[in-house]
């Protein structure tokens, strides 16, 4: 996947390094000498600005771009001479042009000007491949049904989220991916509302099944902010797919139907799932799983008194509210004694990829000697993603 990837795959690895070395000089871990040597051991040349000039940046490139669009639209209307059919094919191939321009643009950014996460490459990345993607679609034949489009779409989402280490356009394409399973479905005569749980249940597990094995491949580092999302995505649409709730809203809303079918199989997934979700958490130590857990209890308490009014809400609240309490509590005593391998006390890193930086980092704070990327040395990756990805500066 690296011939994919836009950025330098050495500077990734040593921006990685400085950030897990200045995050154990804020713990104490390592001293600021210890900390300044191994940021030289791997510099990285990306130009990465502060949050305020990421934010000055991108609203400049806003600006510039929205003036681009009205000229766009100025000349698609002198060419067509302002006609509906005429204008939609003009602005739809003027804006195939723009969003062309953009993404070279982006590229010569990336490239030769070395921009990481600064707010030129985030707003080119989107303007690029909105202008594209709505001026192609303007060109296409008008379709009722969404699937046309989202096929035009997936292809390039799916390219631009693993060249650009997009963690939006990954929550995109995978909205497209699973909108295509779940419309297709729905096309099935006479079984579709029975398939439709079970196709978005294998769906969303499929892609979270990719993550989960993604995040466990060391030459897929750079990716992790991308899989983590998918991971999540996943999983919290495997739950709605067969969530009671969720099933009954959409039977009644798309098939005017008053009881869900087989209903008794969907309120045992509601409820274990939750546990399911749970128990791996704790088992494996994933923090993914045990959040999303908890937060899935809540959903399915919620389905319950959605439907079963046992007790006055404000009773039913204040119930499970001392319950919460009371095992949390119960849970914090226990790990506060050590138990192995769990600690209540927060991680400092959350990467999977950390057992080779790790190392890398540790030598060279306690050495004398300087390495660099280029020597070699294959790395962590890093924690955030590039051209529209989120971070910490």
């Amino acid at each position: 996947m690296k011939t994919f990837l836009a950025y330098n795959s050495a500077w990734l690895d040593a921006r990685r390094m400085a950030e897990s070395a200045a995050a154990w000089q804020r713990v104490g871990l390592l001293s600021v000498g210890q900390q300044q040597s191994v940021a030289q051991a791997y510099p990285s040349g990306f130009y990465t600005p502060n949050v305020f000039i990421r934010i000055g940046l991108g609203f400049f490139c806003c600006v510039m771009l929205t003036a681009v669009q009205g000229f766009v639209w100025l000349f698609a209307g002198l060419f067509s001479g302002f006609s509906d059919d005429g204008l939609l094919s003009g602005v739809g191939l003027l804006s195939v042009l723009v969003g062309g321009a953009c993404f070279w643009a982006l590229e010569t950014l990336v490239k030769h000007r070395h921009h990481y996460a600064s707010g030129l490459d985030d707003v080119l990345l989107y303007a690029a491949l909105g202008q594209t993607l709505g001026g192609f679609s303007a060109m296409l034949p008008f379709f009722d049904d969404p699937l046309p489009y989202l096929f035009v779409s997936l292809p390039a989402l799916a390219f631009c989220a693993v060249r650009y280490l997009d963690r939006l356009l990954t929550v995109l394409a995978f909205g497209c991916a699973l909108g295509i399973v779940l419309l297709l479905t729905a096309k099935v005569p006479g079984i579709a509302l029975y398939l439709l749980p079970f196709a978005g249940m294998a769906g969303s597990g499929t892609v979270y099944h990719f993550a989960r094995r993604g995040l466990q491949r060391p030459d897929w580092r750079h990716w992790e902010g991308c899989l983590r999302v998918l991971e999540v995505l996943g999983l919290v649409c495997f739950y709605a797919s067969g969530n009671y709730w969720v099933i009954g809203n959409a039977a009644e809303a798309f098939f005017g139907l008053q009881v869900v079918p087989i209903g008794w199989f969907f309120w045992i997934f509601t409820f274990a799932v939750p546990a399911a979700a749970l128990y791996l958490g704790i088992r494996r130590k994933d923090r993914v799983l045990l959040w999303l857990g908890l937060g899935f209890v809540a959903a399915a308490v919620a389905t319950f008194r959605a439907y079963f009014h046992v007790m006055p809400l404000a009773v039913a609240a204040t119930l499970g509210g001392a319950v919460l309490f009371a095992v949390a509590y119960f849970f914090v005593r226990i790990l506060k004694k050590g138990r192995p391998g769990y600690t209540y006390e927060p991680d400092r890193q959350e990467e999977p990829f950390l057992g080779e930086a790790e190392s890398l980092v540790v030598a060279q704070a306690f050495s004398g000697t300087v390495r660099t990327p280029d020597q070699g040395v294959s790395a962590g990756g890093g924690r955030f993603g590039g051209g529209g990805a989120g971070g910490e500066f």
